[in-house]
């Protein structure tokens, strides 16, 4: 079931509705109506989380890299508000930049 949802959201978003509704048909007739009900009830990304649906798919690493310079960077700036050093912030948003590049 992971794989068949991980395709559907990587999909074109033109095509998410017809296929959603492909995959529940097909589970129910296989007899399984809550699995069914569950994918039926999916809504279509948005036009701004569908390219990173799928951006997480194809550059995953890329979008590691960014999630975890995030983290530093929030990291860094809770620091600074204990009394930390600015330098850590201006380095946390450096790598930040850097993995949006």
């Amino acid at each position: 079931m992971a794989d068949a949802l991980d395709e559907l959201y990587g999909a074109p978003l033109d095509e998410f509705v017809a296929r959603r509704d492909a995959l529940a048909r097909s589970l129910r007739k296989e007899g399984n109506r809550e699995e069914a009900d569950g994918v039926k009830a999916l809504r279509k990304p948005s036009v701004a989380a569908w390219p990173v649906n799928v951006l997480a798919r194809e550059e995953r690493e890329a979008v590691d890299e960014l999630l975890a310079a995030g983290e530093r960077l929030r990291a860094a700036h809770a620091e600074l508000l204990d009394g930390g050093d600015p330098r850590a912030v201006q380095e946390a948003a450096a790598a930040e930049r850097a993995a949006v590049e």
